[in-house]
């Protein structure tokens, strides 16, 4: 039972990342707004992933979970983004080369704000 309770906070973060990395960036190429503004909601997503996560899991489970959203998330993601060609002002998403330090940055970023959500609960 404990087991779908994880997957099911890991699935909605998951699926929260994808729809803020799709509509954030046909939104920022509508509106013509920084994309940029959109990490704000993925830091949120991170947060209350180790939140709830805090509940049903130890915290080194919740650090790793919250780490493969971030994982996601600077992979698939940046991916989704890259293709639906977010506005992002003088930043060409076309010319961003992507290496994985991005990766290790969001994966650690993803890592903190969810210890920070855990250590809230």
């Amino acid at each position: 039972m404990m087991i779908l309770y994880i997957l099911s906070i890991v699935g909605i973060a998951l699926l929260s990342v994808t729809a803020i990395d799709a509509l954030g960036a046909i939104a920022s190429r509508k509106f013509r707004f920084n994309y940029g503004y959109f990490a704000i909601l993925s830091f949120i997503t991170y947060f209350f992933t180790g939140y709830y996560l805090s509940f049903v899991t130890s915290p080194n489970s919740v650090l790793l979970l919250c780490g493969m959203v971030g994982i996601f998330d600077g992979t698939i993601g940046f991916k989704i983004a890259k293709k639906l060609k977010p506005y992002a002002g003088k930043v060409n998403y076309d010319e961003i080369k992507h290496d994985y330090s991005i990766v290790l940055i969001i994966f650690f970023l993803a890592i903190i704000v969810g210890a920070l959500g855990h250590a809230i609960a």
